[in-house]
């Protein structure tokens, strides 16, 4: 067993590189393998959607997936 970390994933519904049917496949296989797994699909955004600078900046998804982000190392990290 190598996986022993909570896993967090955000991924753009609209992202060519990572479709949603891979994203969920492994969602399957984490969960599966009974391991703790947070796994978000952000509707209307693509690749790179959280990247301010670039062309695909998704502004609502970059927000609630850094909001999610915090929480989770929140959750995960604080002593």
């Amino acid at each position: 067993e190598t996986l022993r970390m909570p896993v967090q994933g955000h991924f753009g519904a609209e992202d060519g590189s990572i479709p949603v049917e891979q994203v969920r496949r492994f969602e399957a296989v984490l969960d599966s393998l009974g391991k703790t797994a947070e796994v978000y699909v952000y509707e209307g955004a693509g690749h790179a959607f959280a990247n301010p600078s670039g062309t695909r900046y998704a502004p609502e998804a970059a927000k609630q997936s850094w909001a999610r982000t915090l929480a989770f190392l929140d959750d995960h990290l604080t002593p």
